[in-house]
């Protein structure tokens, strides 16, 4: 959650048989929304440079060379988040499998998480 904004949202699925239900809200380096997806529902945004959905993966570009999203669905349980560069009010995230780095751009602080899994819990982080 970042400033009150549920970003990711995972829910148990509607029965047995169905996938789990993720929400998610994505941003571009300007803070611009690039993707929004609803209980398993995707929304792109014609704002996109470029949107690729190709062997699992869903890949956003804000300019020719600048890959701001990929997501990655894993098997029917797991979504990897291969790589994430966004701005989200004045938080600034960098990511991939490996870490998480984010920095407030008004304060200056910030931090880095590394090889975090996160699986079977109800708590998230909050900035």
């Amino acid at each position: 959650m970042v400033s009150n904004i549920p970003i990711i949202k995972i829910i148990p699925p509607e029965n047995e048989e169905s996938p789990f239900r993720l929400s998610a809200i994505f941003f571009n380096k300007k803070g611009e929304v690039t993707l929004k997806i609803i209980d398993n529902e995707w929304f792109s945004y014609s704002s996109n440079w470029d949107l690729e959905v190709k062997a699992g993966k869903i890949i956003i570009s804000d300019s020719k060379n600048s890959l701001n999203l990929i997501l990655k669905t894993v098997d029917s349980e797991t979504i990897e988040i291969e790589l994430i560069e966004c701005r989200i009010g004045d938080l600034y995230l960098i990511g991939n499998r490996k870490e998480l780095i984010y920095k407030n751009l008004k304060t200056g602080g910030g931090g880095t998480f590394v090889n975090c899994i996160s699986s079977h819990n109800k708590v998230g982080f909050s900035f």
